[in-house]
């Protein structure tokens, strides 16, 4: 039996025209456009980026694993008292010592001789008042360079 799928007879033409005449160049296929391609990559992209920020946003993270729930710990009460010591400290000093009174025939008043008696030294009373702060040192000289 004669197989028919075989034959070296070319199929008729469609056109009417002969077989040996020349007909129109085929066109060879056309690549397809890259405008679906980045579509559908663009889709499948944001498709898995929002499955993955949702599963975060419900807690769901993948890259740490299960969420761990931590016990609720009472917090301590703290107390906190705030002590204050005021204290006055008085410092007394021990009078100075009074010279010795004069010897009888000198007088510190005038060189003149009266009958009143000569005036007895009383030290001042003493104050605790605080020593005057130094004086602030200084300031420097300013630097001078090359420059300026």
């Amino acid at each position: 039996m004669p197989d028919s799928t075989s034959t070296s007879t070319p199929p008729p033409s469609r056109s009417g025209a002969p077989r040996g005449a020349a007909s129109r160049p085929r066109r060879g296929a056309r690549k397809p456009s890259p405008v679906p391609v980045f579509a559908v990559t663009g889709l499948l992209f944001l498709g898995l980026f929002g499955l993955l920020g949702v599963r975060m946003a419900h807690g769901q993270d993948p890259s740490l694993g299960p969420v761990k729930r931590v016990a609720a710990v009472q917090p301590h009460k703290v107390l906190v008292r705030k002590v204050v010591i005021t204290k006055k400290i008085t410092i007394i000093k021990p009078p100075k010592a009074v010279a010795p009174a004069a010897p009888s025939g000198q007088n510190y008043t005038a060189s003149t001789q009266s009958s009143a008696p000569a005036p007895v030294y009383t030290a001042p009373a003493q104050t605790s008042t605080p020593a005057p702060a130094p004086a602030p040192a200084p300031a420097p000289a300013p630097v001078a360079t090359s420059t300026s």
